[in-house]
């Protein structure tokens, strides 16, 4: 197995509070940073001959940054922009950390930046190998699990505390990504070699403890276990038909399944290796949780589509397809999956639902729009508005009605987009009528009201919106 320790030498500069390896995990590759400030171009020299390095500075997420690498640290490659590692993205830490680049033994590196930069770490990984094995015996496609590609599981605890315990949530969606690293990989080994850095990237650079992805499909087609969950095997990643939660996309980790293809796919498709293990992943996962791979917001009112995603940690929703590329979860955020892959999803999509389901076909209806009447009433110096809905039922092919929201929000300026915030849940059976009263409504302002109603399988349809003044 595969180790990685930081190597305490006299002209590395290790980051303050960097989590290091437990004690007694016997290193059979190293890992260092070295750090200085960077006005313009900085070379920096390596402690070791790195098979990757990775940058990462303090603030200004905007600066131009880039990297070139040296065998002998006179003649450098030609420059690549730094890039910047979408689960890095994430951490919210004040640090801006670039992609992993592949060193091939590279002991010097050269960064320019178009700003001066206070402190800019490089991260040198040398490899020690590891197991190229064989895929694991599980309930759905061949995964090899993270024994067989050599995770660290030291890498997870400081201490004996573990750094991210496992979080589980019911499958909501799946998202798909690119890692942004190589697609230069030769083998297996060598992409099991790409995931170990990543791992130690996300784990312990980063301060995750762990990978950031739920699985990882290289080029071979070979799939791979990522974020620790339990130490059963029956069912990949999950906990009593809940997947453990990864850090994928942000603040839209809970209930989605992370699956990320080994590459950069900017300028290129997933090879057909890649692509058929990633329809079969996406079968597996779709079929077991009962989603719909078609699913998808159209975008129009009052039918906009799609099942609405609700994150149950922090509430947060948004509607996206149950097969999503990240740039549909963190819209503007990011351009994962690749602006070549980002196209190919809708193909992906039907590829996916052409897969023979073996669990069962899930409930797809969605409920009969609801038609929202509001009125006011004042009484005893008090305003409130009064909502009412009659139950317009579900299809009969559905699984019948279960519940509603009431979503508001102020109109400022008539006519325009209004963000609609959740203001109340209902559930039950199916009534005739269904009513809610607002009593936090101000006279004088104008606000949007609109309902959505949920079946049992959690299908939703939402109404027209309508607009009150008390």
């Amino acid at each position: 197995m595969t180790r990685f320790s930081l190597a305490l030498l006299a002209a590395v500069a290790l980051v303050a509070g960097a989590p290091a390896v437990p004690a007694g995990a016997a290193p059979h590759a190293h890992a260092a940073e070295v750090s200085a400030p960077v006005e313009h171009q900085r070379d920096f020299t390596l402690p070791f001959a790195a098979d990757h390095v990775a940058v990462h500075w303090a603030g200004d997420h905007d600066a131009a940054v880039t990297v070139a690498v040296s065998l002998d640290g006179a003649s450098f490659t030609e420059a690549a922009d730094a890039g910047r590692d979408e689960v890095g993205e994430q951490r919210g830490d004040g640090e801006t950390y670039g992609t992993l680049v592949p060193a091939e033994g590279a002991t010097a590196v050269r960064v320019a930046s178009d700003r001066p930069l206070g402190r800019l770490s490089v991260l040198a990984l040398q490899d020690g190998g590891g197991p190229a094995a064989a895929p694991a015996a599980t309930s759905g496609p061949a995964i090899i699990l993270r024994s067989g590609w050599g995770a660290d599981e030291s890498l997870r605890f400081r201490g004996k505390r573990e750094i991210w315990p496992p979080d589980f949530r019911p499958v909501e969606k799946t998202v798909v990504h690119h890692t942004a690293t190589t697609n230069d990989y030769a083998d297996a080994a060598a992409a099991q070699a790409e995931i170990r850095a990543i791992y130690y990237y996300h784990a312990v650079t980063q301060g995750w403890g762990d990978i950031g992805y739920n699985f990882l499909v290289d080029r071979f087609g070979h799939v791979y276990e990522g974020r620790h969950s339990t130490d059963a095997v029956a069912v990949t990643g999950e906990k009593d038909g809940r997947i453990v939660t990864a850090g994928h996309a942000y603040q839209r980790n809970a209930g989605t399944v992370g699956i990320a293809v080994l590459g950069t796919l900017s300028a290129q498709l997933p090879s057909a290796a890649a692509h058929d293990a990633l329809v079969g992943m996406l079968a597996w996962e779709v079929d077991r949780h009962h989603l719909d791979p078609l699913d998808a917001p159209t975008e129009s009112w009052p039918d906009p589509g799609g099942q609405l995603y609700t994150n149950v940690v922090n509430g947060l929703e948004q509607r996206f397809p149950v097969v999503a590329g990240h740039r549909d979860v963190n819209v503007g955020e990011t351009e994962c999956p690749g602006n070549a892959f980002y196209p190919a999803l809708g193909a992906l999509r039907q590829d996916v639902a052409a897969v023979p389901r073996t669990v069962s076909s899930p409930d797809v209806t969605r409920p009969n729009i609801p038609t929202l009447a509001a009125t006011v009433n004042r009484a005893k110096g008090k305003t409130a508005v009064q909502l009412s809905w009659p139950d317009q039922g579900d299809d009969a092919s559905g699984s019948g009605m279960n519940g509603w929201k009431v979503f508001r929000g102020v109109e400022a300026t008539p006519g325009t987009d209004t963000k609609l915030a959740t203001v109340a849940v209902g559930t039950g059976p199916a009534g005739s009528t269904y009513g809610y009263t607002d009593t936090t409504a101000k006279p004088g302002v104008r606000y949007a009201y609109r309902i959505g109603a949920f079946d049992a399988a959690g299908n939703w349809r939402d109404s027209t919106t309508v607009l009150v003044t008390p």
